[in-house]
């Protein structure tokens, strides 16, 4: 039952995997050809940054309030 079980859920799988390299493969195909290709890497590279700056500088305002907080109660 076990081994069905399995086999069936890779089979699946394998499916679902063959569907998304033609969605994949075409959506790629469609932003070269749109030349938007560059504008959604730039995107996607200007979030990244962001959500990096961010916790930057979260983990320097945590560390500046644990620092008062252990002054504090010393």
């Amino acid at each position: 039952m076990k081994n069905n079980f399995f086999l069936i859920i890779f089979c699946f799988l394998s499916l679902c995997i063959q569907a998304q390299n033609t969605a994949d493969e075409t959506a790629a195909r469609f932003l070269r050809e749109s030349n938007s290709l560059y504008a959604v890497i730039t995107i996607l590279v200007t979030i990244f940054a962001g959500i990096i700056l961010f916790l930057i500088l979260q983990d320097k305002k945590i560390s500046k309030l644990e620092k008062q907080l252990k002054a504090k109660y010393q």
